[in-house]
This record gives structure tokens, sequence and C-alpha cells, in this order.
């Protein structure tokens, strides 16, 4: 991927994604809901967390403390973060 200007926040596309069902069961369902929030990958003292709006700095702060660690943060379609979501955790009809 190019990027123009490396500290714009990057949008990722979460289609084809296998999620880590271990990685993702790490945020309460609740909170992951709330700010369309989906774990992705661990490593290097990171979590790469995708969100709807990676500005949020309410959800950036209840999502690090939930997951106990620091966060690299992409924005993502919250549609598609939501459908990721379901597979942990579906919601009751």
């Amino acid at each position: 991927m190019k990027v123009s200007n490396p500290n714009a926040t990057q949008h990722l596309t979460l289609d084809g994604l296998a999620i880590i069902p271990r990685l993702v069961r790490r945020l309460p369902p609740a909170l992951a809901f709330r700010f369309h929030a989906l774990p992705l990958a661990e490593g290097n003292g990171y979590i790469t967390v995708a969100t709807a709006d990676p500005d949020d700095a309410v959800a950036r702060t209840a999502v690090a403390a939930a997951l106990g660690t620091r966060l690299y943060v992409m924005q993502a379609d919250p549609t598609v973060i939501d459908r990721l979501l379901c597979e942990v955790w579906p919601k009751e009809n």
C-alpha cells in the first residue's frame, strides 16, 4: 500500500479477512459494537484495531483500557466491522 502521508489515518478494507476470535473476545461485546471496534492483530506491544472513527478519543481510550495495551488504529467500514463482530457474538433476533 502506498501512503502519501504516513501520519494520516489509513482506511482498511476488511472484505475476505479471517478474524482471530481469541483476540476479538478480549474486548467486551458491548464495547466492540458501541464503537465498531475490531481487534485484528497483535505484535510488538500493540494491537491493531479497525474502527469506524479512529479520531474518537473516547473510543480509543475505552478500547485501549479494555485490551490493556497500546493501539494501532485503522479506519474501516462500520457495517463490515459489525458483520465480522457478529461472527464472534451473533446478535439475538
